[in-house]
């Protein structure tokens, strides 16, 4: 991100096109002015990033049936069929409900797996309640490792 932040600066400050090739579909959403997308019949789309989700484009080009075109983000399958309900707020929340789908659980409003965020001394943890469990943690990897061992999966 920092790179992508200094050559942005870079091609502002200097009136040059920097060209990057990558397949970070987040970070060139965000930073590019301008995209262009290479087909698998090697035709080349271009447009800006938002025009190209908004029309499509990504979708065809790489068949992204969980792009949510409101966010710009990959949407993840609840694989583990279990639901946790996650209170909390600010961008904490949203770093923690990102490792819980990513890691096959669902977000819902009512589970019986709760996880309750908590800022103590400027630093987050995170408090997981059910009918056999209640224990804290320090970081993220230690809640999913707290999980998966409570359901198994």
């Amino acid at each position: 991100v920092e790179i992508m932040n200094l050559l942005r600066h870079l091609a502002r400050t200097t009136n040059k096109a920097i060209l990057i090739a990558t397949h970070e579909l987040d970070l060139a959403l965000q930073t590019a002015d301008k995209i262009w997308l290479a087909t698998s019949n090697k035709k080349i789309l271009t447009g800006l990033p938002e025009d190209l989700v908004l029309d499509g484009s990504f979708d065809e080009v790489f068949q992204l049936k969980g792009f949510d075109l409101k966010t710009g983000k990959m949407s993840h399958e609840a694989h583990r069929k279990i639901s946790v309900q996650l209170i909390g707020e600010g961008h904490e929340y949203l770093w923690t409900k990102n490792a819980l789908e990513r890691s096959g659980y669902e977000v819902a409003t009512d589970a019986l797996i709760t996880i309750t965020m908590m800022n103590k001394e400027d630093k987050t943890l995170w408090q997981i309640s059910s009918l056999d469990l209640n224990q804290s943690c320090n970081t993220l990897a230690e809640l999913l490792s707290i999980l998966k061992g409570q359901t198994n999966l």
